[in-house]
């Protein structure tokens, strides 16, 4: 699972795998979406 900040150092001009750019973003969503669920909850 990529963490936050290894997806701003992919931003910051790392080139990573388009794969792992996929993936990264994909993770990025799902906790965001994690995050507001459990914000709506309350």
């Amino acid at each position: 699972m990529c963490e936050i900040g290894e997806c701003r150092w992919n931003l910051l001009g790392i080139r990573p795998e388009p794969d792992e750019l996929e993936a990264s973003t994909k993770d990025l969503f799902a906790e965001l979406a994690t995050g507001i669920a459990e914000l709506l909850r309350c």
